[in-house]
């Protein structure tokens, strides 16, 4: 039982930060029956059938994480009378995730990352859409110790850390509304059959509790023209949108993952039949995460000279030494079409998914292709192509992987080799555990301290550690011994002068 010979004013501080309580991917399985639209044609052979799901909003409400989103279906088939035609249909999904112990200050990020799809037709008019994706969930809650911030007449050891901490985590939309023009010399436009994107952030700018995003964005648009060929146009536009972000500020780092919305073009001909154009709208969506640094004074021990002291501690996960990390990677990989290619009519590449699995990095790829085969039939073939890369030795708050450019090859009349050049991005911080003092009760004085002790110090030992043993303090021990530095150098004998 500790005695209090004397009282002592102690101030009390919370070190308080967002941290991440739970990081989970849910799988989710889908099939729906879609009915093509009245005045589209009969089904004679499907193309090409694609699925896109994507996140449009994660909410924290009471213990559970709602996230919404869209699941986009794309169909490119054949009439009877060998002409393309395209549909497309758009689903709503929601997953609810239960959230056990969460604070009203909880908030989740989720993203969506293709992994399947497949189809059966059911009749001329109808088919049925099978697709697996899966969403990556975090969920960030505010996290609060309360440890020692002033207390008088003590010996305090006191560090300085400089940490990061994920402030907020927004879903943000930016719509769009465009027009391509086709060249003079086209032989006009029948319908839109197909189309693939590139979407890429070129600028942002934040103030206080607002960020600028301008994005630009290349649409490869298939279209069927007069003559029923296939023909092919890039339109590229740029877009930019202010949103509302609470805890951001002009200091702010921001992680924004950029992913395709609904897309829509619909083809505008002329009425001699020359020329045309393409609408095109729709909406792209931006999952921004804000990184604020904190820069924090943390006690990690006290005593009280001529006293007796009784600390308490607490433990402390530091995310601290924060760096941007930027790697920029090229790699290239083959697809084997499954027969041989005449042609190709379209072909783009999409990075799905970019994330820390253990020590590594994992980066999923998605090569899709539509071309002519010598036997001048018309065939679609997606793969995917997972890359992993070591990074053992760093710990990430947020990570992203950023396409850059990407060409092709074929190498014989089966195999297309693909050159893809993208970029890592992420924020590296040192986590470790740290001890804080949390609380110092003062207890009985030392009796007859002696003025001046003599101690051999060991190589690498701390002054505090010996100050604190022998109830004096670090200053007068440097002053006293003629040392520079907090640590002992070598072993050696030094005078500990008592107060």
């Amino acid at each position: 039982m500790v005695t209090n010979n004397m009282d002592i004013k102690k101030d009390f501080s919370c070190l308080s930060k967002n941290v991440l309580c739970l990081s989970k991917t849910i799988n989710i399985d889908r099939s729906y029956q879609q009915t093509i639209e009245g005045y589209l044609d009969d089904i004679y052979k499907i193309v090409k059938c694609s699925c896109h799901s994507y996140v449009t909003s994660c909410d924290v409400t009471e213990d559970n994480a709602v996230i919404s989103g869209k699941t986009k279906i794309c169909l490119t088939y054949s009439n009877e009378d060998n002409e393309l035609m395209f549909a497309e249909f758009l689903e709503d999904f929601s997953e609810k995730v239960n959230l056990d112990g969460v604070s009203s200050s909880a908030f989740a990020c989720a993203v969506a990352c293709d992994k399947y799809c497949n189809f059966r037709v059911i009749n001329q008019r109808r088919i049925d859409v099978h697709t697996t994706f899966q969403i990556a969930l975090k969920v960030y809650d505010l996290q609060s110790t309360s440890v020692i911030d002033k207390c008088a007449s003590s010996k305090l050891n006191t560090i300085e850390v400089n940490e990061i901490s994920v402030e907020n985590s927004v879903i943000g939309r930016i719509d769009f509304e465009e027009e391509a023009s086709l060249s003079a010399s086209n032989d006009g436009i029948k319908r839109v059959i197909g189309f693939d994107t590139q979407i890429k952030l070129i600028d942002e700018k934040t103030v206080n509790d607002k960020i600028f995003i301008k994005v630009s964005v290349s649409v490869t648009a298939l279209y069927t023209n007069n003559k029923n060929e296939i023909e092919k146009i890039t339109h590229s536009f740029e877009v930019s949108k202010i949103f509302e972000v609470v805890g951001i500020n002009e200091n702010s780092k921001c992680f924004i993952e950029l992913f395709e919305g609904c897309f829509y073009l619909k083809a505008k001909s002329y009425s001699d039949n020359t020329n045309g154009k393409i609408e095109i709208y729709g909406d792209i969506y931006a999952n921004i995460t804000v990184l604020n640094e904190i820069k924090r004074q943390i006690i990690t021990d006290g005593y009280i000279a001529g006293f007796k002291t009784e600390n308490k501690y607490t433990n402390y996960n530091c995310c601290s030494e924060p760096s941007l990390f930027e790697k920029s990677v090229s790699e290239k990989f083959s697809i084997k079409a499954s027969q041989p290619i005449k042609k190709i009519t379209s072909l783009w590449v999409d990075i799905v998914q970019c994330c820390k699995k253990g020590d590594k990095i994992l980066i999923t790829m998605c090569a899709s292709m539509i071309y002519e085969s010598s036997q001048d039939e018309l065939l679609y073939m997606s793969v995917t192509k997972e890359l992993n890369y070591d990074f053992s030795k760093q710990s990430f708050v947020v990570i992203k992987a950023c396409l850059n450019s990407y060409d092709f090859n074929i190498t014989d009349e089966t195999t297309i080799v693909i050159n893809v050049d993208f970029k890592i991005e992420g924020c590296a911080v040192n986590e470790y555990t740290l001890t804080a003092l949390s609380d110092i009760e003062c207890g009985e004085s030392v009796k007859n301290s002696p003025a001046v002790t003599l101690y051999f110090a060991k190589a690498q030992e701390k002054l505090w550690d010996i100050a604190k043993k022998f109830s004096s303090d670090t200053q007068l021990i440097k002053s006293e011994n003629d040392l520079q530095d907090d640590i002992i150098d070598a072993n050696k004998v030094i005078i500990i002068p008592g107060i």
